[in-house]
């Protein structure tokens, strides 16, 4: 990279077919959004590192910085008021809370206007490490801005402050606020269409190893890419499955799935093991193009997996590969539903796409198939293919979200076709590696108006068809 160009430029690059003049208002104001996000990035990465030495984990300075440097300077807060501001689920809280206390960082105080309420208040040792991460912290960001003048910095602030004000005048929701749906009010939004519950199809539980490395991932490609990735529900396993619980969903898939040969088998294992210990785990499984996956398929399905995930983009392989026909014919004469990731988004692959998918259906055309992410960015065409096969379904995941349709839009007519589609379009979230709340899926969904009916199919009634729920047991 030149000195004269930096991240912004080579993104208008990669995009020229939506920037083809570098120099057009439209192109003007996404690199400016880059370069935002890209310093904001920075100053989080910073923190992140400043964490791994410090005296606070990030989510403990957080929580503190909440509490003492929030909207109330120091005053006592009660631990939904720090959810809030945090944006974490009241129950990640409390585990945040219970580990501050533990370490004599905050006391909790019965609350004198509401008994079954607390007043959390940061002790001596909580201001302390706060503040001696907080230096460290401001220190980076001066560094970060080291190349400007005082008089650059007024005239930087000074058309920062115009965007905020111009934008607040256009009645644009404050970054701070919350969104127009918050994960509280999901359950009411089912509960309102007379549902049991919402069946998500999904959803990710997978070994702590594995899922830190897929955060990490999200973490590098938001640095690399200038368009933060932050993962909303960066919590425990108990409090993410607390989490899915009182959204409403009904059966919690693991859907993990392998990159690479010899992963397969130890992570049906795996998974064998969730839907054991976790009462409402959906049993799942998957499968890579390696010798002997037929028989660990089995040998999962055997077991009880009543789903498989399948990522051709990360795993890298071809689907029609003859090495899986044996397991793709078990998984058609078994009636198992697979979960494929197969689209080109966020990135092409060299197998991605809907050519290798077609042809799989061309010697299984009665495949029950789940197109993650409804084929992103080829919507009209895996569309085309759920038209055509009896048994293949699209799922919502991000699609239509603030996030995605930056760089994924949905096409014109597009939500024609899923009208048309109604009862092969699945509700699906990617939870918890979602950089938004899981209310803005539910939101999206609704946007589209297309009526209760609709989104009882899309909430429930495919979902749990797929995945074998009955509602009368629940």
């Amino acid at each position: 990279m030149s000195a004269k160009t930096d991240y912004a430029d080579e993104h208008l690059a990669r995009w020229s077919d939506l920037f083809p003049d570098p120099d057009a208002r439209e192109a003007l104001v996404e690199a400016a959004l880059v370069r935002m996000n890209r310093v904001m990035q920075r100053t989080e990465r910073e923190l992140r590192a400043i964490a791994q030495d410090g005296p606070l984990t990030y989510e403990e300075f957080r929580t503190l910085h909440a509490l003492i440097g929030g909207v109330q300077r120091g005053k006592p807060s009660t631990p939904a008021e720090l959810a809030e501001r945090t944006g974490v689920s009241r129950a990640g809280m409390t585990s945040r809370l219970d580990r501050l206390t533990g370490a004599g960082m905050v006391t909790r105080t019965p609350d004198e206007n509401d008994r079954r309420s607390v007043q959390i208040t940061a002790t001596k040792a909580g201001h302390k490490a706060w503040q001696q991460m907080l230096d460290a912290w401001a220190g980076a960001e001066q560094r970060l801005f080291a190349g400007l003048s005082e008089r650059e910095l007024q005239q930087l602030n000074t058309v920062l402050r115009k965007v905020v004000l111009t934008s607040a005048e256009q009645g644009m929701t404050d970054p701070a606020g919350s969104p127009a749906l918050r994960d509280a009010d999901v359950p009411a939004v089912w509960r309102s269409l007379g549902l049991p519950g919402l069946a998500d199809i999904h959803v990710h539980f997978l070994p702590e190893g594995m899922l830190r490395k897929v955060w990490q991932f999200f973490d590098e490609r938001g640095e690399r890419d200038g368009v933060p990735w932050t993962i909303t529900y960066r919590d425990p396993e108990d409090e993410r499955l607390a989490t899915v619980r009182r959204l409403g969903l009904r059966a919690v898939p693991s859907l993990t799935y392998a990159h690479k040969p010899g992963m397969s088998a130890w992570l049906n294992e795996w998974c064998t093991q969730f839907a054991a210990r976790v009462p409402d785990a959906l049993h799942s499984a998957t499968l890579f193009p390696e010798p002997g996956n037929a028989d660990y398929l089995a040998r999962a399905l055997d077991s009880g997996a009543r789903l498989v995930k399948m990522h051709v983009q990360v795993g890298a392989y071809d689907p029609s590969d003859r090495i899986l026909d044996d397991a793709w014919d078990q998984l058609q004469q078994r009636g198992v539903p697979v979960v494929i990731h197969c689209g080109s988004g966020p990135a092409p692959g060299r197998f991605t796409g809907v050519g290798p998918v077609r042809e799989v259906l061309r010697r299984f055309p009665d495949l029950t198939l789940v197109i993650a992410h409804a084929g992103l960015p080829e919507y009209l065409e895996f569309a085309d293919l759920a038209t055509e096969f009896a048994n293949v379904h699209l799922d919502t995941t991000m699609v239509g979200t603030d996030f995605t349709e930056r760089f994924a839009p949905m096409p014109s007519g597009y939500v024609d076709r899923w009208r048309d589609l109604q009862h092969k379009v699945v509700l699906g979230s990617d939870f918890p590696n979602i950089p938004y709340p899981y209310a803005h899926q539910i939101e999206v969904l609704q946007r589209l108006d297309l009526g209760d009916a609709w989104m009882r199919d899309v909430l429930w009634h495919n979902g749990a068809r797929l995945m074998g729920l009955d509602a009368a047991s629940l």
